[in-house]
């Protein structure tokens, strides 16, 4: 259910209250109709993530008391993906308010981190600063990062859960990685597969069932109350996501500079996708047991071209998969 790239909030997690409508960019037509809309439902998720900021600093999802006495938020994915980054540079695209940007300068990385909403972006400068942590960041959408880097580079370019469903447009996502990578430089991504943004994730189900096309290219529009962090919080208004397949990820990628690629999928999630998954002790999300397993996170890790290193656990590795056990189905979702 999770996917990890290497080339390797947030709306992973969709609200209980939550409507969806597939909508198009001009709100009737099936074909997107021009930049001016896009921009429009751009900036209506800025407006959702700037008001998320203050709930989710005093949320127990993200625990920034427990963060602020030395606990790491990244995951064993992240970490044993990503590998040693001590003395190297890291670049962390959609980074809200920073604890995973700071998690690795933890870790002794010289990290930028990036994200649109200048509220989050704030309160990340404010963390580094009270932590005594060396690191930079940028408010800008995540397309135009380039401009604002200034001609810098890095060894590790690094986006995670819930990031991918917040972009219009893969293929400018795709040139900041590649213009931001050194030669020899290696991206990561992990986030959640594609295919569960097909199921009903309404907060009274209690099955799986197909309610979303995979190939769905039009906006969905989400009226969120509360977030994934914080439920109950007065907050929300409409929010604007898309559906990108594998197939359209990797290919946006600039995979004709890289030496090596891994992807990866995995049967678990480190959120509570359904409201039936049961979490495990290694702190992982699955299917219960008599539910059938699918991809749930998916990876990517890649290297450029030029420097054969460490790719996920060590050396490069062929497409792989890891399958959830084999049972019954029964019928039955972060910022830019």
């Amino acid at each position: 259910m999770c996917a990890c790239m290497s080339c390797t909030d947030d709306n992973r997690f969709m609200e209980a209250t939550s409507t969806k409508n597939s909508v198009s960019a001009s709100g009737g037509a099936d074909v997107m109709e021009g930049d001016e809309v896009v921009g429009q439902q751009v900036e209506a998720n800025r407006r959702l993530w700037d008001e998320r900021v203050a709930p989710h600093m005093g949320s127990d999802f993200y625990d920034v008391d427990a963060f602020r006495a030395g606990r790491n938020s990244l995951d064993s994915v992240e970490l044993e993906g990503v590998g040693e980054v001590s003395g190297q540079s890291l670049l962390h695209l959609q980074c809200h308010f920073g604890l995973d940007t700071l998690s690795w300068a933890r870790c002794g990385a010289r990290v930028v981190g990036v994200d649109f909403s200048l509220k989050a972006v704030e309160q990340a400068r404010e963390l580094a600063q009270e932590l005594g942590l060396d690191a930079r960041f940028v408010c800008c959408e995540v397309g135009r990062a380039l401009e604002h880097l200034g001609g810098e580079t890095f060894d590790v370019v690094f986006t995670s859960h819930g990031a991918i469903s917040w972009l219009p447009d893969l293929a400018a996502w795709a040139r900041v990685i590649a213009g931001a990578l050194k030669p020899g430089g290696r991206f990561f991504v992990v986030d959640s597969h594609p295919t569960v943004w097909m199921f009903d994730d309404a907060p009274n189900v209690d099955a799986v069932c197909y309610r979303y096309s995979y190939f769905d290219r039009r906006a969905l529009r989400t009226e969120e109350r509360g977030s994934y962090a914080c439920p109950e919080a007065e907050i929300g208004g409409p929010s604007y996501s898309w559906q990108h397949t594998i197939e359209e990820i990797v290919s946006a990628l600039p995979g004709r500079r890289a030496a090596n690629h891994l992807l990866r999928e995995y049967p678990y999630l480190s959120f509570q996708w359904f409201p039936f998954m049961v979490r495990g002790a290694d702190g992982y999300w699955r299917m219960p047991a008599g539910v059938a397993g699918f991809a749930a996170d998916v990876l990517h890790h890649s290297r450029e071209e030029g420097v054969l290193g460490r790719g996920y656990g060590g050396t490069p590795e062929p497409l792989s998969t890891v399958r959830a056990p084999a049972c019954r189905l029964r019928s039955r979702r972060r910022g830019l």
